[in-house]
């Protein structure tokens, strides 16, 4: 991997008592993020690889990227341990993926 973006999830509806996890974003968080994506686009090397946390709010932003950047499904990662973790997991998570990456969006 030559870059490395991260990327907070986009703006949210407000939340519903317990149900963090499955909070969605809000219009305007769609529409941020499609301008994120916008701006990705510009980058060399273009992102070719998404890794986002299942939670429906980062899920929604990584293929919502990955749309706009023609960025095949199967190369966007939803991984369970990134869902309200600590930095070391996302280290733990980063060595993992193979070095042919050159560009990686963590979400």
């Amino acid at each position: 991997m030559k870059l490395l973006s991260l990327l907070r999830h986009a703006r949210t509806i407000k939340p519903i008592a317990g149900h963090d996890f499955d909070r969605r974003l809000s219009q305007q968080g769609i529409d941020d993020v499609r301008c994120i994506a916008h701006k990705l686009m510009r980058c060399q090397p273009q992102p070719d690889r998404l890794i986002a946390s299942p939670a429906m709010r980062t899920r929604q932003t990584a293929l919502l990227i990955a749309e706009t950047l023609d960025i095949p499904v199967t190369e966007i990662i939803f991984e369970p341990a990134l869902y309200a973790t600590d930095s070391q997991t996302y280290w733990q998570v980063l060595r993992r993926q193979p070095p042919t990456y050159a560009h990686l969006v963590m979400v």
